[in-house]
């Protein structure tokens, strides 16, 4: 194995006139320690200098497409940052054979491989397997791992006991469980991992200075941790502005607004309030709706326009029945809102149901309204489960 990689960065070596002292230090270092995994990075590095110059090799480019998955177009691509030959492929099989005897699908190894080609030469038993054992123990394990590591392809480059070990028991100091950090890993796309550690301590220490309770962070790791890997001045910052809104650093609702305002740029927050001033909303109603349910800026101008004008205009809603359903903006007309109304209304004409009861019925689940507002009318009212099933098109 050892040589295989020494005769492979040779040839790199070798076609590139241009490589630097610097890139010399690295070539070295990895042959000193060539089962490191950040030696890995640096290889993929080397392999990138004046890649022009590199013929792609045919049977590397076949092998990518037959045996990993990559498009023709990728594996032409993939194939000037590594090598293969017809005589020796016992080391990227036995890669891929691991990674589908974790579950993986061609879909993950593909992505896996396009990024991260000189994986297939890694040592599998004391690179690979290692790292695919741990995350598995931790809870992450099948298709669920291979879709986790093919976008967080630094989870597996990165050293087990030097990076991601490390970060992972500082998880553990926030998520207690290990169920929990599967989840927080599974749910978000993760950069590289020394620098988001850094960054996310760092944050959660301001959280702390805010006031925002243990419990609330947890859960914010949980659902939210990019948004904990920003800026710290931004992170900051904008803890202020939601303090300056009026939200109370010890609900989780403070932490719902800070999410929504990380990912909004001002811009973005203008044109909404935009939208709703157009309706007869002063900024400071557009905020107490914001306390009330900060999604309502997620929603794009376009949706938000048809949304207001459909409540305030069609229905003769006033402003005060939508800021008492201010979710109801973020779901589809077509889909939901009309077709329930169709029921409801019929209810209403009936006097089963008041006026002020449809925002609840439009809210609630689809199982709760089927249950509540139609099966349990039918007796009275054959017809509503024929009309509700007209009006969504479709089985219920």
């Amino acid at each position: 194995m050892y040589n295989h990689h020494c005769r492979f960065l040779c040839r790199i070596h070798s076609s590139s006139r241009t490589i630097t002292s610097h890139h010399h230090n690295l070539f070295n270092s990895f042959l000193q320690n060539p089962s490191s995994l950040s030696s890995l990075a640096s290889v993929r590095f080397i392999s990138s200098i004046d890649n022009t110059t590199k013929q792609p090799n045919e049977f590397t480019t076949d092998y990518l497409i037959n045996s990993c998955g990559l498009s023709p177009e990728s594996a032409l691509k993939t194939s000037k940052y590594i090598a293969l030959k017809p005589s020796n492929t016992k080391n990227p099989d036995s890669v891929l054979s691991l990674f589908k005897t974790y579950g993986f699908t061609l879909s993950h190894i593909s992505k896996i491989v396009a990024i991260r080609p000189l994986l297939l030469l890694a040592n599998p038993d004391k690179i690979v397997k290692p790292k695919l054992d741990f995350y598995s123990n931790i809870g992450i394990s099948g298709s669920d791992l291979g879709k986790f590591l093919s976008r967080n392809h630094h989870f597996l480059v990165g050293s087990l006991q030097n990076k991601i070990i490390p970060f992972i028991n500082f998880l553990r100091s926030i998520l207690k469980s290990d169920s929990c950090i599967a989840k927080s890993l599974t749910l978000s796309r993760w950069g590289l991992i020394d620098a988001q550690s850094v960054i996310m301590e760092r944050n959660i220490s301001i959280l702390r200075d805010h006031g925002v309770p243990e419990d609330n962070i947890s859960k914010y790791v949980l659902m939210s941790s990019n948004k904990l890997c920003v800026n710290s001045d931004q992170f900051n910052k904008m803890i202020l502005e939601v303090k300056n809104m009026g939200f109370i650093s010890s609900s989780m609702m403070f932490l719902h607004g800070l999410s929504r305002l990380l990912e909004t740029k001002k811009s973005t927050w203008d044109a909404r309030v935009a939208v709703y001033r157009s309706f007869g909303w002063s900024e400071d109603e557009v905020i107490l709706m914001f306390k009330k349910q900060p999604n309502i800026v997620r929603e794009s101008v376009k949706k938000l326009n048809s949304a207001l004008d459909f409540f305030l205009n069609n229905l003769k809603w006033t402003r005060i029945d939508v800021f008492k359903n201010p979710t109801l903006l973020s779901l589809s007309l077509e889909k939901r809102v009309i077709p329930r109304l169709c029921v409801l209304h019929i209810l209403h004409s009936k006097y089963l149901i008041s006026k002020n009861g449809m925002g609840k019925a439009l809210r609630v689940s689809e199982d709760v309204f089927l249950k509540k507002y139609v099966i349990k009318h039918q007796s009275k009212l054959p017809e509503l489960l024929e009309l509700y099933k007209n009006k969504i098109g479709r089985q219920v």
